[in-house]
């Protein structure tokens, strides 16, 4: 049977629609996917004789690897994708005249392992809406396994850079609006108790850490997941649940601790040892303005810069994102890092611009008509998900002022999903401007 040239070309346009929205789950992904369930129970860590599975996911990370120089056209043409491998030759090239090699080394190593590799494969293999989706709503409900095992730890888990209560703090922070934010897209009231009781999961975490810079991270990201409800008389009550959360969950010795904020400040005890540690980076940065001394650089040079005792200060970290930032790779680190921040705000306003034209794009698609309703939910969860990354963000940068995580993989893994979410907001109004266009030409032919 011949088919019509027409109809054929609209059946290959429906299909190629049909991809945006669809979760197809190619190789890559599966392994993406496989990682993703390791890296969240660690059962080389966790488990008993687990050991035997300590280079399971540098396998994996070797197989994606070579499926990633398979394809010939690779996503690197965006605009922090180029600032991001900027930043990491910065890093390489710090190597031979740091003051410690050994640390430059490690610190290198390790992000290339754990940060690198995970941008360029997030950013080449999860590449459609349906797969970021499902590739975050997985992400966010296997980090209740971790909560849970901070809670019951008191705020420590077993596992790498969580060891730290307040390292524990700053991840329960991060996916606190990526629960909050799914819940709020969620039309079924089931999945919505179920996400919002993730994000009361991850509040008891962090009051669980008794930290104090989670704290204050924990009321900027509250603050902002209220000022971006759409229904404001509904986020009170659910900000008055999490409060009843909060007060039934904290024992009066977690705000005897987040009091010493006020009684501690700058003038004693690690308040002290915090700011003096600041200035000290602030020194080393003017006597290294351009370059700065190196990634995983700031400890070897503290003792140089510290007032008091400083013999007991060789290769202390300095307790900050911003001054292990700006005094390790200098000016030239600062603005890559800053033009990647701006490259996500870019990112986030345009996929904030879909809430003026989420129903005339879903509709543009004609997609089988009856999923018009799947288009339109899909683009909506998009937003959700860029205002998810905002606080998260917003977690990251005020929670991190206080902790030395510029290192960590949740800038550079925030960074990457801002990528590929945009990338799918282009994709999804190009194929609706493309068939509307169409359309718009077939209807003129046959008047």
């Amino acid at each position: 049977m011949n088919i019509p040239d027409n109809k054929l070309n609209n059946k290959t346009n429906q299909l190629s629609i049909s991809k945006l929205f669809e979760v197809e789950y190619d190789a890559p992904f599966v392994l993406l996917i496989i990682s993703l369930i390791f890296a969240s129970f660690r059962p080389d860590r966790l488990l008993p004789g687990g050991e035997v599975l300590m280079y399971f996911p540098t396998i994996i990370v070797v197989i994606l690897f070579f499926y990633w120089l398979k394809i010939p056209q690779k996503t690197l043409n965006n605009y922090q994708t180029k600032l991001f491998i900027a930043f990491v030759i910065l890093m390489v090239l710090h190597i031979p005249f740091v003051k410690n090699y050994g640390f430059a080394k490690a610190i290198v190593k390790g992000f290339f392992i754990y940060g690198v590799t995970s941008f360029l494969f997030t950013v080449q293999f999860i590449n459609t809406p349906g797969k970021i989706i499902k590739y975050i709503k997985l992400m966010v409900i296997l980090k209740v396994f971790v909560a849970v095992l901070g809670i019951v730890g008191k705020g420590k888990v077993d596992l790498p850079v969580l060891r730290d209560e307040n390292d524990f703090c700053l991840l329960m922070n991060i996916y606190l609006p990526f629960a909050y934010f799914l819940g709020q897209q969620e039309e079924n009231r089931s999945k919505k108790f179920l996400y919002y009781a993730i994000a009361g999961i991850f509040i008891i975490g962090n009051i669980t850490s008794f930290s104090r810079g989670g704290f204050l991270g924990l009321v900027a990201v509250g603050l902002y997941m209220f000022y971006k409800s759409k229904r404001k008389a509904v986020a009170v009550i659910i900000m008055l649940v999490f409060g009843l959360v909060i007060f039934f969950a904290a024992p009066q010795t977690y705000w005897d601790e987040i009091n010493t904020i006020k009684t501690e400040g700058s003038s004693e005890g690690t308040g002290k040892i915090r700011i003096e540690s600041w200035k000290a980076g602030w020194k080393m940065f003017l006597d290294h303005p351009l370059f700065g001394v190196g990634p995983g650089n700031f400890g070897p040079w503290f003792p140089d810069y510290y007032p008091f005792n400083p013999g007991k200060m060789w290769g202390r970290v300095v307790h900050s994102l911003y001054f292990t930032l700006i005094p390790e790779m200098g000016l030239v680190g600062i603005f890559l890092f800053i033009g990647m921040l701006r490259g996500n705000y870019k990112d986030h306003s345009y996929i904030s611009s879909f809430e003026e034209k989420r129903v005339e794009t879903s509709a543009s698609l004609n997609y089988y008509n009856k999923n018009l309703d799947k288009a339109e939910k899909t683009i909506k969860t998009l937003q959700y998900l860029s205002m998810a990354y905002f606080g998260a963000m917003l977690a990251y940068l005020s929670t991190g002022t206080f902790i030395s995580v510029l290192w960590y993989s949740y800038f550079w893994q925030l960074t990457a999903f801002w990528i590929v979410t945009a990338n799918a907001a282009r994709q999804v109004e190009k194929e609706a401007l493309c068939y509307q266009m169409k359309r718009t030409l077939k209807k003129n032919n046959t008047t």
